[in-house]
C-alpha cells in the first residue's frame, strides 16, 4: 500500500512540476542563442534551422550563386546579379541588436513565439513571431514579420520568390 501511495506522489509531483510539457524556456533560449549571434544568410548556422527552412535557404543561396556566374559570364559582368540583401532574419532591413521573447505558444511539437526586437542604432522597436518545430531540439522554422512594408510576409515566402524569380 505504501509503495502504492509512494507511486500515486511521484505521479502526481511530476504532473505539477510541469513534466511532459512544453518547457518554453527550451524554446526562449533557442531563440535568444539564434539572434544573439546575428546571423547573415550566408553564415547561418544550418543546425539551428528546421530542415524544411534550411533547404529553402539553400536553395535561394545557389539561385545567388548562379546569378552571380550568369552575370560575371555576360556581356556585361560588371552588372549587380540577384542578391539576398540585408537581414532576412527579421522584419528590418538593418536588423537588430537586442531580442526579447514576449510569449511562447505550443501546438504540438510546434512552437510560436513572439519577440521584441530593437535596432538602437536606428532607435527602431518592434515585433515578429517565430515559429519553431521540435527536430531533436528547437529549430527556427519561418520568420512572420510584423513590420509594414516587408516585401513579403514571412521568411519562407521570401526564400521562395528570390529562388523562383532569379534567372527570369
Amino acid at each position: 500500500m505504501k509503495y502504492r501511495l509512494l507511486i500515486a506522489c511521484a505521479l502526481v509531483l511530476h504532473a505539477l512540476s510541469g513534466c511532459g510539457r512544453q518547457p518554453s524556456s527550451a524554446v526562449e533560449d533557442a531563440v535568444l542563442a539564434f539572434y544573439a549571434a546575428r546571423p547573415s544568410h550566408r553564415d547561418v548556422d544550418r543546425g539551428l534551422l528546421s530542415r524544411e527552412l534550411a533547404a529553402l535557404l539553400a536553395a535561394a543561396n545557389d539561385a545567388e550563386d548562379r546569378d552571380r556566374a550568369r552575370v560575371k559570364a555576360s556581356e556585361f559582368p560588371d552588372d549587380k546579379p540577384q542578391l539576398i540583401e540585408g537581414d532576412i532574419f527579421t522584419s528590418l532591413y538593418e536588423g537588430q541588436d537586442r531580442a526579447r521573447v514576449e510569449h511562447v505558444e505550443f501546438d504540438g511539437t510546434r512552437a510560436l513565439a513572439r519577440l521584441a526586437f530593437e535596432n538602437t542604432g536606428y532607435d527602431i522597436a518592434w515585433t515578429d513571431q517565430v515559429a519553431l518545430v521540435d527536430e531533436n531540439g528547437w529549430k527556427i522554422d519561418n520568420v512572420i514579420y510584423g513590420r509594414e512594408g516587408a516585401a513579403q510576409p514571412d521568411l519562407r515566402r521570401l526564400l521562395a520568390t528570390f529562388t523562383a524569380t532569379v534567372g527570369e
